[in-house]
Parts: structure tokens; sequence; C-alpha cells
């Protein structure tokens, strides 16, 4: 299995932890991979990645622990995917040099209904 960005990020900031991680359903035993309860692991069906896209996802802190993180199924399935926490006084030197890279262009993914209309690059 190849590097999921969103669960490197969540070992990250596991050993930054100064507590246990405890919400609905933290009593529950999960794969370390899918999150999801063992009897329902899903990583035998997960193919190799084949994306020829990147991906960065900007995360708020703790959204990482999530299971229900759809982003994680995005980093399964693409190998070049990048994940950090958001902090808009310090923001990870990694990612200012990520968006900095000229092989990347990158394009927020955002609500609609938020965005300003001059902004969007098509009609949803």
């Amino acid at each position: 299995m190849h590097r999921n960005a969103i669960l490197a990020l969540r070992q990250r900031e596991l050993q930054k932890a100064t507590r246990v991680f405890n919400a609905r359903g933290s009593k529950v035993r999960r794969c370390e991979h899918c999150l999801l309860p063992q009897a329902d692991c899903i990583c035998a069906a997960t193919p190799a990645p084949q994306a020829k896209s990147a991906f960065c996802f900007i995360m708020y802190t703790g959204e990482c622990y999530k299971p229900s993180n759809t982003g994680r199924l995005i980093c399964d399935i693409a190998a070049d995917s990048h994940a950090f926490v958001w902090d808009r006084t310090r923001p990870d030197p990694a990612l200012l040099a990520l968006l900095a890279d000229p092989r990347y262009a990158p394009i927020v993914v955002f609500p609609t209904q938020y965005a300003e209309a001059d902004r969007c690059l098509a009609d949803a």
C-alpha cells in the first residue's frame, strides 16, 4: 500500500497530541488504514493509485482523525497527495513551498454558494 497523505498527517498529529482523541465511535476497533470497523475493512479492495492529478488537503485541527474523512479515500487512489493542518498565522513551510512549486497549478475546491462569482472557474 502506498503512503496516504492524510493518514501520515494523522500520525504526525497523534504524536503531538497531549491527550487521547475521544469522540463518538472512539471505542470501535478500527482498521488503522481505512479507519472503518475491522469487520468492515475495505483495504483489500482498494485499487492501486491511478489518478493523474495531485491533491493537497488543507484541514482544520482534528479533521484528519475523523473516520468519515472522504479526502482519505482520494489519497488512496492518488499517489501525489499532500495534507496539512491549516494555521492562518503560521502556515506550514512545506505547504507554502508546494503552492510555489511551478509543477502544480493550485485550484481551490470550495462550495459555490460561499464563493465569489468572479472567482469561480465554471458554474455548478
